[in-house]
């Protein structure tokens, strides 16, 4: 699903002529595992009521723990689709996408399951 992810809106980048769109896919793709991670830690927290210590929404210092952990993903998830872009284009040819199609793709992808998590967590995540 994320590779898919990441070549649409690579071939949106690159028709764009984004000056860097390797980086910037990435950066996307890993927005959307994140947000896709925490829907699946609060339809957990919401279905078994059981509250994960280290995701407790009450807590800033955890909240703060995982920038260094989304770093090292962001920079996993880069390397990892950098690598298979070049076998893609050159296995696929690089569809065009318009900019409508590629907000209803961010629509769809990120915002609905961000929109599932602050629902899930009754509004805590803003705390």
């Amino acid at each position: 699903m994320y590779s898919k992810l990441y070549f649409i809106i690579y071939s949106f980048f690159k028709s764009k002529k984004n000056h860097d769109p390797v980086f910037n896919c990435a950066c996307l793709v890993f927005i959307a595992q994140l947000v896709h991670v925490f829907l699946l830690l609060q339809g957990i927290k919401y279905l078994i009521d059981f509250d994960i210590p280290k995701y407790s929404s009450n807590s800033d210092t955890n909240k703060l723990a995982f920038f260094p952990i989304g770093i090292i993903w962001l920079i996993i998830v880069h390397y990892f689709f950098k690598n298979r872009i070049d076998k893609m284009s050159k296995k696929y040819s690089i569809p065009v996408i318009s900019k409508m199609k590629f907000i209803i793709l961010l629509i769809i992808v990120i915002i609905l399951p961000l929109y599932g998590v602050i629902k899930l967590s009754g509004g805590d995540v803003w705390q």
